[in-house]
């Protein structure tokens, strides 16, 4: 070792790291996907094709496959220089295929707790196409630069400078997005929590698991795309892309709990009110609670599967 100079100790502990973090992130996906099994077998997999259940297996299953690929692909050994020039692309598609997919499911759950109203729902179809838009472009005419690293026991095998400004202006738009969907979620929100009975009510309870899983994904985003700016000019290569698993590992978690957290809480009310309509013989009858405030209704069936 003390032939070792300490840029190549530094490239050790940086491939070491990346390692560790991409191995991380691909088992703290695959952790969530075992113990939300039970509900994804009985909302998901028993439930009829959708296309809720469509973008959920790519947000969950296809975006996993993506995380192994990359992280394995990443962190090889002497790769084939077609495979380095090929990766850039690859994990911009791997990203497009995560990120449409949770920004779909993001976007039907706002629209049904909004009802589908055209004025919310309408703007935000056109926004989404256009933050799609501007990734296609981006990865097809401008993907980020790769450049074929030496070939030594301590450096990844191929280098992709996430940096530049079309990335920037990505990033941006998908943030834009992802708050927008924040904050639509915390405008409905709010009433209720002023509410005598909110945190009681069934909307109040979607919408707060809502706040919770968007604030995430806005928040990884963010951090996301800090990271690759400060360290597009940096020596350190290795450690350019050690947030990408986690951004894809987020995306695979807090996208389909909304989906998971949705159909639970309104399965939950059904049979509640179901037991609630149970009359049983020489029973005496307890008080029931106020009713819900006219101001929100109960979502429909088709609203559920939105």
């Amino acid at each position: 070792m003390s032939t070792l100079t300490p840029a190549l100790l530094q490239d050790a502990w940086d491939v070491q790291a990346f390692g560790f973090s991409s191995m991380a992130a691909c088992a703290w996906l695959f952790y969530d996907t075992v113990i939300a099994m039970d509900q994804e077998i009985e909302h998901i997999w028993r439930a009829k094709i959708s296309a809720v259940k469509v973008l959920y297996i790519f947000a969950r299953h296809a975006n996993l496959g993506i995380m192994i690929f990359l992280a394995t692909t990443g962190a090889a050994h002497s790769l084939p220089d077609a495979v380095c020039h090929a990766w850039p692309s690859v994990s911009g598609a791997g990203m497009i295929v995560a990120g449409v997919s949770v920004d779909l499911l993001q976007m039907l759950r706002v629209r049904a707790i909004f009802h589908a109203q055209k004025k919310v729902t309408i703007p935000l179809y056109v926004f989404f196409s256009g933050v799609l838009l501007v990734a296609i472009i981006i990865i097809c005419t401008k993907p980020p630069a790769s450049e074929i690293q030496p070939k030594s026991i301590f450096v990844v095998g191929c280098s992709n400078n996430g940096g530049g400004t079309p990335t920037l202006v990505a990033w941006i738009a998908e943030m834009a997005l992802g708050g927008i969907f924040l904050i639509l979620t915390v405008v409905k929100l709010y009433p209720q929590l002023r509410s005598r009975f909110g945190h009681t009510h069934l909307a109040s309870t979607i919408l707060q698991g809502g706040v919770a899983f968007y604030a995430v994904i806005f928040v990884t985003e963010l951090a996301n795309m800090i990271y690759l700016q400060l360290m597009a000019k940096s020596p350190r290569q290795n450690l350019l892309n050690i947030t990408l698993p986690w951004t894809l590992a987020v995306y695979g978690i807090a996208g389909p709990r909304l989906v998971l957290h949705l159909r639970g809480v309104m399965t939950q009310s059904m049979d509640v009110e179901e037991s609630d309509n149970l009359n049983i013989p020489g029973q005496i009858d307890m008080p029931t609670m106020p009713s819900r405030s006219t101001s929100f209704r109960r979502l429909s069936s088709s609203e559920v599967a939105a």
